[in-house]
């Protein structure tokens, strides 16, 4: 892998990779399924002092989630909390979209009740994913009834939000709601 060559070539020169620099070869690793091999990486870049910041953690948080393994995702957003390092609302989405996609619903918005305690303002972002996750557990109610509490809190929400509703009504042969 390119990446990595000019990694060594940075080190060989006294260079040193930066969280920037970690941050990008972590992305690809995870990008390409190459979890190990991220891990590993990650490992390194913690022993050569870089970090914790929330970009490598939420690449790391990202690579799991598409493995399926949020229970490693747990632990790092505990290590981040722990930490006291800042968190916004993207390590949060990645989760919450994660439990989604994995139709642990109860989870999801656990974490959000977790996000809004710590002062994180949701997203549409966190919302779309909430509202298709719901969507596709065939809780299509829920989910139009989240959508009118969420329009009441002043957030503004995009297509994927109303989309996701459109398309759980469709499912449900319930157009007429539409």
């Amino acid at each position: 892998m390119g990446g990595f060559k000019l990694k060594e070539d940075m080190i060989n020169k006294g260079i040193q990779p930066d969280s920037y620099s970690y941050s990008l070869l972590l992305h690809g690793l995870c990008d390409t399924g190459n979890l190990e091999e991220a891990i590993k990486l990650f490992d390194e870049s913690k022993r050569n002092g870089i970090g914790p910041n929330v970009y490598i953690y939420g690449v790391m948080i990202n690579g799991y989630c598409k493995a399926d393994k949020t229970e490693e995702d747990e632990k790092l957003l505990d290590e981040l909390i722990s930490m006291k390092v800042e968190l916004g609302s993207t390590v949060y989405n990645t989760l919450i979209s994660a439990y989604c996609k994995n139709r642990n619903i109860d989870a999801a918005f656990g974490l959000l009740d977790a996000m809004k305690s710590r002062g994180i303002p949701p997203t549409s972002g966190t919302y779309s994913s909430l509202i298709h996750g719901m969507c596709n557990l065939g809780l299509v109610e829920d989910a139009q009834s989240l959508l009118e509490e969420i329009i009441k809190e002043g957030v503004l929400l995009n297509v994927v939000c109303y989309t996701a509703i459109i398309g759980g009504y469709s499912k449900m042969v319930q157009m007429d709601k539409v």
